[in-house]
C-alpha cells in the first residue's frame, strides 16, 4: 500500500476512533505506563495519532458504508406509525433512523418524487458529512425493471477543506435493498 503525504491526508471523523478501537481491540488490552510510579495519561494520544487523519479514498470508504447502512434502514415510523403518531419530535430524532419502507411501493412518477424527497431528508437529517448546501439529488435515465437509481452529488465535510462526493443509489422496489456506488 503506498503511502499517503501529510498534505493528502484528511482529519478523521470522531466514529473513525470508535470503529479502529474496536477492530484493533483496545477496550480489552492494558495499557499503564508509569514513570517513576506515576500512571502517565498520554499514552494513548502516541496511540491515536496514527488515527487523527485518512486519505480521501478511507474518507469516501467510510461514508460508503455509513450511507448503505442508513439507507437499508427501515424508520420506525414504517414499522409502527401509530406509536410516533402526534409525536414529531420522535419522527425527526435519530429513533426514525433511516428511510421509509419502500418495498410495498411501485415505479410511478408521484413515488418517484417521494422517494427522492424522502432520501434526501435522511442523508440530511442523519448524515452530518454531507454539507445541505449543493447537495443535488437526480433521477439517472438507466431503468430497469422494478429499479430506479439516483445520482448524488454533494460535498462532504472534510478538514482542512470539504471534498466533492458523487454516488449513486440503486432502489430496488421488490426487495426495498438501496446499494450504494460509484463513491
Amino acid at each position: 500500500m503506498a503511502k499517503v503525504k501529510e498534505s493528502e491526508r484528511l482529519r478523521a471523523p470522531l466514529m473513525f476512533a470508535f470503529r479502529s478501537a474496536a477492530e484493533a481491540g483496545d477496550a480489552k488490552k492494558k495499557i499503564d505506563i508509569r514513570e517513576g510510579g506515576e500512571r502517565v495519561l498520554a499514552a494513548r494520544r502516541a496511540i491515536a495519532t496514527s488515527r487523527r487523519s485518512l486519505s480521501d479514498a478511507a474518507l469516501r470508504s467510510l461514508l460508503a458504508e455509513d450511507l448503505s447502512n442508513l439507507l437499508n434502514t427501515v424508520t420506525f415510523e414504517s414499522a409502527s406509525p401509530e406509536m410516533v403518531e402526534g409525536l414529531d419530535r420522535v419522527r425527526v430524532s435519530i429513533l426514525n433512523y433511516g428511510l421509509p419502507d419502500i418495498s410495498n411501493r411501485s415505479a410511478g412518477e408521484v413515488r418517484l418524487r417521494e422517494i427522492k424527497a424522502e432520501l434526501r431528508d435522511a442523508l440530511l437529517r442523519y448524515e452530518p458529512r454531507l454539507l445541505k448546501r449543493g447537495m443535488e439529488i437526480t433521477q439517472n435515465d438507466d431503468k430497469k425493471d422494478g429499479q430506479v437509481s439516483f445520482l448524488v452529488r454533494a460535498d462532504m465535510r472534510a478538514d482542512p477543506v470539504p471534498t466533492s462526493v458523487e454516488f449513486v443509489t440503486d432502489v430496488e422496489f421488490d426487495t426495498g435493498e438501496i446499494r450504494v456506488s460509484r463513491l
